[in-house]
């Protein structure tokens, strides 16, 4: 059976000769100039219909992206979340242990950052520069790549702190720029998103594959509460929740399904037979075989009695008298029919966003009421036979306990999803004190952030490696 093609998808059909085609020729950015091609000409950018085909190109790339199928499973690993089950299968992150001997992982990681980034900065150079483009159109557009390039640029720098910010295509002008700092690129990303937030439609289309104001606004939320700007992040993730245009899925299992109610934002398939990265990257792909990473026991044991996100988001698989937890927010690893898209932004982080803003704040029994809308969901959203529900918490904690709630809410709702939880470890400072007692081997303060790759090193000579690396 052939997925459906309506008419607000019908664009990613004609990526293979407006888009993918053309940057098939492009490794990495930051190491060669961009080929010449139809891409890199003005024709691209002359009708809307071109101009629009350019943007969706930049999703296609993206969810086939190494910066989408490999951040869950490193960060994951690198936190607290899975282990490997076969050594040598990126055990390096297992242990928390990045050296330079590591960097091909790195180096793919940057690179598929980089190489979504440098379509976005070509989009934007292009979109500024037409004069055949409807104004609204070249406006609109412009905003989406710059949320695109935001997101990249978040992502990027959640793993590996400063990074070379980037504007142009113009590689004379910025292969060699020096890193900008962790600090200066969050007012880059805050600013990029303040403007797609103003520009772009409030309307939510039945497929969420291309960003809207609301995926802005979540995505500045999320800018803001890694700031520290929390009245902010307070007010975004308030929008929208108060927009009304999304709601929690009441069944856990729908909750990554595709235009799930609560789904802001997710990337539309294009590889074929395939729903998800996810989907392949954790769930066995024959009956007997093995899961390629499994749970922790910490968080197995962090789940509390009552929790159906146990049950709904974890399957299992016995092999030789042994039992291993993987995980299963998504069900399918291939199939042609289209049943789960990979979900980027949603609903529920709105409401953790929120909680945390508020508590630091002062506000601590309105973060709680927030924390209480997850865990009512995670306690009656999918069908089980577990005696006792998951319980709210109380209003009366004190502010250190309520950011220790939420910290663990953040962790049982969004475990193995985009690095979340080694992220939020790494903005509070809190990963030495969860990781030096689960690995004291190996361990390190330094290791907040990961090597710059040693490749990299050797093409830009304005760089300098993280504190605590060495060749």
């Amino acid at each position: 059976m052939k997925a459906k093609i309506t008419p607000y998808n019908k664009m990613h059909h004609l990526l293979p000769v407006l888009i993918l085609l053309s940057f098939s020729g492009c490794k990495k950015f930051v190491e060669i100039d961009p080929p010449i091609n139809q891409i890199t000409s003005a024709s691209a950018f002359s009708t809307d219909a071109t101009a629009t085909a350019a943007i969706v190109g930049i999703y296609s790339r993206l969810s086939q992206s190494g910066i989408i199928k490999d951040i869950t499973p490193y960060s994951s690993m690198y936190a607290d979340e899975l282990t490997n089950y076969t050594e040598g299968n990126a055990s390096e992150f297992a242990k928390s242990q990045l050296t330079l001997a590591n960097s091909p992982s790195l180096n793919a990681l940057w690179s598929a950052g980089y190489q979504n980034i440098y379509p976005a900065n070509l989009a934007i150079e292009k979109l500024s520069q037409s004069e055949s483009l409807s104004p609204a159109v070249k406006t609109s557009l412009s905003a989406e790549a710059k949320f695109l390039r935001a997101y990249l640029y978040l992502q990027l720098s959640n793993l590996f702190g400063d990074l070379p910010l980037i504007e142009q295509t113009n590689y004379t002008q910025t292969s060699q720029l020096p890193s900008t700092s962790r600090a200066q690129l969050l007012r880059f990303i805050i600013s990029d998103l303040q403007e797609a937030a103003t520009i772009l439609p409030d309307r939510v289309d039945p497929e969420k594959i291309r960003a809207n104001r609301w995926s802005a606004k979540a995505l500045l939320a999320r800018a803001y509460l890694y700031d520290g700007q929390y009245q902010l992040a307070e007010k975004a993730a308030s929008e929208v929740i108060e927009s009304n245009k999304y709601s929690l899925a009441g069944d856990l299992n729908k909750v990554f399904l595709k235009n799930s109610t609560e789904a802001i934002l997710q990337l539309y398939p294009t590889q074929a037979n395939q729903n998800t990265l996810d989907g392949p990257s954790f769930l066995p792909a024959t009956a007997t075989e093995t899961p390629k990473y499994y749970l922790t026991n910490s968080l197995l044991n962090a789940f509390e009695a009552g929790d159906l996100r146990k049950t709904a988001w974890i399957s299992s698989r016995t092999f030789l008298g042994q039992t291993y937890y993987y995980p299963s927010k998504y069900k399918v690893i291939n199939s042609a029919v289209l049943t789960e898209y990979q979900t980027i932004l949603r609903l529920s982080e709105m409401y953790l966003i929120r909680a945390e803003a508020l508590i630091q704040q002062g506000q601590i029994s309105a973060g709680i009421k927030d924390l209480n809308t997850i865990r009512k969901r995670a306690r009656a959203g999918a069908t089980s036979s577990l005696p006792n529900p998951l319980p709210d918490l109380s209003p009366g904690l004190n502010q250190t306990e309520a950011l220790l709630a939420v910290e663990k809410e953040r962790r049982m709702e969004l475990m193995n999803e985009m690095g979340h939880r080694w992220i939020d470890l790494k903005r509070t400072g809190r990963a030495g004190a969860v990781l030096a007692l689960l690995k004291p081997a190996t361990w390190k303060e330094y290791a907040i952030n990961w090597p710059l790759p040693d490749e990299q090193l050797r093409l830009n000579s304005s760089l300098t490696q993280n504190e605590g690396y060495t060749k």
